[in-house]
């Protein structure tokens, strides 16, 4: 699902100098091609994946939803996530709470770090989709891998979690794999190498 952040947070270190920090998402966005929709439906989409993950965010935390918010455009999307959340989830530990890396310099939002049923004691990372795939996906989740782990979360498990719109719980990408995302992330990291040399 789209969703939006400020792409760049704006810090200050130890010694006192001011530092911008992209996301995952700024900095994976050249090789993000979204050409093939056009603007006004990819701006539906933001709308509808900004209000969706708002709203599971919501229900993740145990927060009240009220009457009217679930619009008939977000329900199917809304009733995926939940359906999903209410059937494997165990135990929410963050919800798209921003996470950074003082080292790399960067942060991201990960959707949800969590603890599945049967799964005791082991982390999962999860991060709600919507129908198109990207190639850049499995990088943007190697990206969070890496700030969950370097905030000291011990992550086991990532995965795309693809919203279905009929409100059946969502699919696992076959193509995806829901191991941890050394690989992905280092290759994030080369990306954020390419990205300051372009962004001083």
């Amino acid at each position: 699902m789209a969703k939006r952040y400020s792409i760049i947070a704006v810090t200050i270190n130890e010694s006192g100098a001011l530092l911008k920090l992209p996301s995952v998402t700024t900095i994976l966005n050249p090789w993000s091609d979204f050409s093939q929709i056009r603007p006004e439906v990819l701006e539906l989409a933001a709308d509808r994946g900004e209000l969706v993950h708002s709203l599971l965010a919501r229900h993740l935390l145990g927060l009240e939803i009220f009457p009217g918010e679930i619009t008939p455009e977000v329900m199917g999307h809304f009733n995926s996530g939940r359906r999903w959340a209410d059937k494997y989830l165990l135990r929410t530990v963050l919800v798209e709470r921003e996470l950074v890396d003082e080292d790399w310099n960067y942060i991201g939002h990960p959707d949800l770090i969590g603890e599945l049923r049967g799964d005791q004691g082991v982390l999962s990372l999860w991060d709600w989709r919507g129908a198109t795939y990207q190639i850049t996906h499995a990088v943007q989740l190697g990206g969070y891998y890496g700030l969950a782990r370097k905030a000291g979360y011990d992550v086991r498990r990532v995965g795309p979690l693809y919203l279905r719109k009929d409100g059946k719980v969502p699919n696992v990408s076959k193509h995806e794999p829901t191991s941890p995302r050394e690989q992905d992330s280092a290759v994030l990291r080369c990306a954020l190498t390419v990205w300051w040399r372009f962004n001083p």
